[in-house]
């Protein structure tokens, strides 16, 4: 009777080891969640960047922090999930679109992380995937100071002064 209590023990303790390695499903329940709001969606210097682009293209829409799936598609259907998973996790700092939210330029601003190996292999990815999908990339780097002139040169190719300043 004895070895029968140990067996049961050994077999519920094993279920329980075991539900665990499996990442073990966490109930509805199961409260309070681990979650909690960031205090921002953008960096203090992409915030600064964020105004000075609404102040250079004011006619444009100007979304921050886009997945990259949300922008691009893949075309290759018999290995879409391995394309797919080569974009996850990865967003683009703005996208500008025009009045009829059609995509007009990808913008990254480039801090020092993107001096880093492994930053600057992402960084080449990206690149690729945007102009294979005939999405203009445009980086800025976070120590330039930009005027508004130079940003709506570079992102839509047009020189018409801007008269708001940032």
């Amino acid at each position: 009777m004895k070895a029968l209590i140990v067996l049961i023990v050994l077999v519920v303790i094993a279920g329980a080891v075991l539900s665990k390695k499996k990442g073990g499903k966490t109930s509805l329940k199961d409260r309070p969640y681990p979650y909690k709001k960031k205090a921002t969606l953008c960096s203090a210097g992409e915030v600064v960047f964020f105004e000075k682009l609404r102040a250079a293209l004011p006619e444009h829409h100007i979304f921050a922090q886009v997945q990259i799936s949300r922008i691009v598609d893949v075309t290759d259907k018999q290995k879409s999930q391995q394309w797919r998973s080569r974009i996850d996790r990865k967003s683009a700092d703005f996208v500008v679109c025009d009045a009829k939210h059609q995509i007009v330029a990808v913008i990254e601003l480039d801090d020092a992380t993107h001096a880093r190996k492994d930053r600057q292999a992402r960084d080449v990815f990206v690149e690729a995937v945007f102009e294979d999908a005939g999405i203009k990339l445009v980086r800025f780097h976070a120590r330039e100071v930009i005027n508004l002139d130079v940003i709506k040169l570079r992102v839509l190719g047009s020189a018409e002064p801007v008269l708001a300043a940032v």
